[in-house]
């Protein structure tokens, strides 16, 4: 399943699609809000940042920028030459994985990460191991497309139920964990934001 799962988003990168180097807004405000202002004590000590599925770098290129040390896990290996690339182009050091999401947290010791970013990829499954990657204190920002996504776009996102959101779906997912912010909206699109932190 992975090897036709990297096939599709092969072909998706390399017909150019995908590749914006532009972050998310949500990613800026989040970090603004709750990252920099949570993250300052430490001030002296390099943050680890993981960014989930973070196809051609637009996240982690942005993150390592302001000195955290980022790795970028992508199933994709046009996905990562890509980044390679541009985080070259940035004059930034990433840490390029490619690997199943599954498998890579399956390998992965506990609590390594202070930062946890997931945009735009939805698997269930490792909701779990996403809280137990979290150091104590770390924060997940998580963002992803609900079931209002394909009624207010359609054609844009995923049509599939296994890809959308249910209301509420992070917040029970994530509810182990001090919920910071929280919304779903849907004007122009259908999207839940989280920024959750991991109690000490």
């Amino acid at each position: 399943m992975a090897t036709d799962e990297r096939a599709i988003w092969n072909a998706r990168y390399a017909e150019k699609s995908h590749v914006s180097l532009v972050p998310d807004p949500f990613l800026i405000q989040a970090f603004e809000d709750y990252v920099a202002p949570l993250t300052t004590a430490a001030s002296g000590q390099q943050r680890s940042a993981l960014d989930l599925a973070g196809g051609v770098g637009r996240h982690a290129i942005w993150l390592a920028k302001r000195a955290w040390k980022t790795t970028l896990l992508d199933i994709s290996n046009e996905a990562i030459a890509i980044a390679k690339r541009n985080a070259e182009e940035a004059e930034v050091a990433l840490d390029l994985r490619m690997q199943s999401a599954a498998d890579f947290l399956a390998q992965s010791k506990a609590a390594q990460w202070d930062l946890i970013i997931v945009f735009f990829f939805l698997e269930r499954k490792l909701f779990p191991a996403l809280i137990h990657q979290l150091k104590a204190d770390g924060l997940l920002i998580y963002k992803s497309y609900t079931t209002d996504q394909p009624k207010l776009r359609p054609g844009e996102g995923p049509t599939h139920p296994m890809h959308l959101l249910k209301r509420d779906e992070l917040l029970r997912a994530f509810a182990e964990l001090e919920i910071l912010f929280y919304r779903e909206a849907v004007k122009d699109r259908g999207i839940a934001e989280l920024v959750a932190r991991k109690p000490i």
